[in-house]
Order: C-alpha cells, then structure tokens, then sequence
C-alpha cells in the first residue's frame, strides 16, 4: 500500500473514531461521516484520475520506445545486408 493510501486509510479510522466520540445526536454524526466518507471518495477519484494519467502517459513513452527502437533496428538490418551484399560478393569473386 502507498503512502497516500496509508495516509487515506488513517485519516478515515481518525476521523470516524472522533465523530463516534464527538457529543454530537446520531443524525448530526451521520450526515458528518456522510461529509467524510464524500470528501475522501472524491479525493480517492482524483487519486485514481491522476494513476490514470500517469498509465497514459507510461503507455505513450513505451509506444515511442518502441518505435524508435524497432527503427533502429530496420536501419541497421538494411545496412548489414547492404555490407553482406557488397561485401558478400566481393569475397565470392575473391575466392
């Protein structure tokens, strides 16, 4: 578990503890862990949103990675032959 998730997760038990032992009536404590449990689903999706856009952005680094590497190996396969062709032929003759 990550540190923020860490956190979340004490951050609830803390406040959920404290509301319990809050004197306030039964409905005031539950619209304020309703309010709670809200604000940390909303921050959980941002969090989530944010895991989102790092994936994409992994995702669109590895799709170039993988291009230029794929190009570069095209580059140097068409000069191996190229240099087996030329040379090829001239040891061909040589011998």
């Amino acid at each position: 578990m990550t540190k923020s998730g860490i956190f979340l997760l004490a951050a609830t038990a803390g406040a959920v503890i404290a509301l319990l032992y809050a004197p306030a009536s039964g409905e005031e404590t539950r619209e304020q862990i309703s309010k709670k449990s809200q604000d940390l689903l909303d921050e959980l999706n941002d969090k989530i949103d944010e895991g989102k856009q790092v994936l994409a952005d992994l995702k669109r680094r590895a799709v170039l990675v993988k291009t230029r590497v794929g190009e570069a190996l095209r580059e140097e396969l068409e000069e191996q032959t190229k240099d087996f062709k030329t040379n090829g032929k001239k040891r061909m003759a040589e011998e």
